[in-house]
């Protein structure tokens, strides 16, 4: 197996590292390239690249890129079961089973994210007031760890659980058995309405959570002092129309690559920035209306990636993501004490979405009862003086209200500050020093908060 030396950045492009890449195309040639690392270099792995943060890069050792690990195994539609390789796409996966009638909850909003990087960055979706994070959907799973020893793991396993969410630290995840969930179409049912205050939005994601639907979210106006924005809920259809299922295709055709390469470049450079994009929040909201209407699922779900360049081309010198989850019991004060904060700073959020979770219980886990924030800007903010001031305002308040930063976005959190806001570090150490005693096993994210 070839190691190549590249150029690599992670998705938002704010991190990059020249480092060594192998793509292993089975699992014997990932054994016995672990085996034959006789220098005992280090080892990250990397799904689909879709992280922010820096969870798979590795500048002093060998990334394994899984991509080409990409076979579903087993459709078991009688069970409610499926059984695929790490590297599956969402995207490859949904087309797979909607069109039978199934769908895979917690998934993110990024279609090219791989099952196994969904695993281990334990990522959440629209869903995840009802469903929880992504590894809630694993059954079992069959690992690779750091002395290239291939085994499975279930719930029976004392080391399942340090297999979910811990970003390839402890093992690599080869194969994964997933449960299934039966619905009736492609397509859902989708109520959207508009806010004027955090008020508003709050009673919304209540008053449609308990009417039993399916997914909501909200967009929120971060340059309004009220917090006024868009909210969408969205339920399966039930109208057994398997036969209009359309396939999702979000790869970019010849007019968007040329948009993406030529013209956008010059918008992005000429319009993007504070002033143009607090025109357009507003513009957005005063041109959306209430409505109801059947949408397709993957125009619901990806709409990113269907309107506008990908991630690392959004912004100049990258995008940089803070992802906050607030308790519930907080959530007007602190919606209102950020928003302060940021407008104190002129570091309103570009895009400011809004997803609401429940409680779960995995390590470094994103997910307790309450709502998510994601904060954006174009990476030159974060160079400007005053943005240390603003970060340390922000991070005492996520400390002081017992909210959590989401690491899979982060490039920001220092070690002490991540031993403030989480409390597995020891646990997973240990564990760590059991199932990978020297250590293989490692990332950025490691060498940087650990």
């Amino acid at each position: 197996m070839k190691i190549e030396n590249k150029t690599i950045f992670n998705w938002s492009r704010t991190k990059k590292i020249n480092g060594e890449i192998v793509q292993p195309l089975n699992y014997n040639e990932l054994k016995d390239f672990i085996n034959n690392n006789s220098k005992k270099k280090t080892i990250s792995i990397m799904g689909g690249g879709c992280s922010y943060g820096d969870c798979y890069l590795n500048k002093d050792g060998i990334i394994v890129d899984m991509r080409k690990l990409n076979k579903i195994i087993e459709l078991n539609f009688d069970q409610n079961f499926v059984v695929v390789q790490a590297g599956v796409l969402i995207e490859d996966l949904l087309n797979k089973i909607l069109k039978e009638g199934y769908y895979l909850s917690s998934i993110p909003g990024a279609n090219n994210a791989t099952i196994g990087g969904c695993i281990n960055s334990n990522v959440h979706g629209k869903d995840s007031f009802k469903e929880g994070v992504f590894s809630n959907n694993v059954i079992s799973l069959r690992v690779i760890n750091s002395s290239g020893k291939i085994f499975d793991l279930d719930k029976s396993d004392e080391n399942f659980f340090q297999a979910l969410g811990t970003y390839g630290l402890n093992y690599l995840i080869l194969e994964i058995k997933l449960k299934i969930k039966k619905v009736d179409t492609s397509l859902l049912k989708v109520i959207t309405k508009k806010f004027n205050n955090y008020d508003e939005m709050i009673n919304l994601f209540n008053d449609f959570e308990n009417n039993n639907y399916d997914m909501i979210g909200s967009w929120v106006d971060h340059f309004d002092k009220n917090g006024r924005g868009i909210f969408k809920a969205a339920k399966w259809s039930k109208n057994n129309q398997l036969n209009n299922f359309k396939k999702i295709n979000l790869k970019v055709g010849f007019f968007k690559r040329l948009y993406i390469n030529i013209f956008y470049p010059l918008i992005k450079f000429f319009f993007v920035n504070r002033f143009t994009i607090k025109l357009c929040n507003k513009l957005l909201f005063i041109v959306s209306r209430n409505n109801h209407k059947n949408i397709d699922y993957s125009d619901f779900y990806f709409p990113q990636q269907k309107m506008l360049p990908e991630e690392s081309k959004l912004f100049r010198k990258g995008k940089i993501n803070i992802q906050i989850l607030i308790p519930t019991e907080k959530i007007k004060e602190n919606l209102e004490l950020i928003a302060k904060t940021c407008t104190k700073y002129k570091l309103e959020s570009w895009w400011l979405g809004v997803k609401k979770h429940k409680k779960d219980n995995f390590l470094f886990n994103f997910a307790l009862d309450g709502f998510d924030i994601t904060l954006q800007w174009s990476k030159k903010f974060i160079e400007k003086d005053n943005f240390q001031n603003f970060y340390d305002e922000l991070i005492n308040i996520v400390i002081e209200n017992k909210c959590l930063i989401y690491l899979t976005q982060d490039v920001l959190l220092d070690k002490k500050n991540f031993y403030n806001i989480y409390k597995d570090q020891d646990i997973f150490i240990k564990n760590k020093k059991k199932i990978d005693p020297s250590f293989i096993f490692r990332n950025q994210l490691f060498d940087r908060l650990f």
